[in-house]
């Protein structure tokens, strides 16, 4: 009975310790920050999707993907919306 009492000890002492200090020192590192509403993200590989609103029209929403470095692009035509899913290799 006595080992219950002292292991009961340790793990209620072990979830009340708090955060590891590595996760205490996290940061948020904002990878795409403009003054527009960027939302749902999508990863694949070298791929990043995103979807943006317009400065010109606040609740029209496109899709853009960027490929590392290179420029965005936007996938949706002109004059509809879409949002982003997932990238499944070169698939979005």
């Amino acid at each position: 009975m006595t080992r219950r009492r002292l292991l009961a000890f340790l793990v209620a002492n072990a979830c009340l310790a708090g955060p590891a200090p590595a996760a205490a020192a996290l940061t948020q590192v904002p990878v795409k920050a403009t003054s527009l509403r960027e939302e749902v993200p999508g990863t694949g590989g070298t791929y990043l999707a995103w979807s943006q609103n317009n400065a010109g029209h606040r609740f029209a929403v496109n899709l853009f993907v960027q490929n590392g470095g290179a420029a965005p692009v936007r996938v949706n035509p002109r004059r509809t919306s879409a949002w982003a899913g997932s990238i499944d290799g070169t698939t979005l």
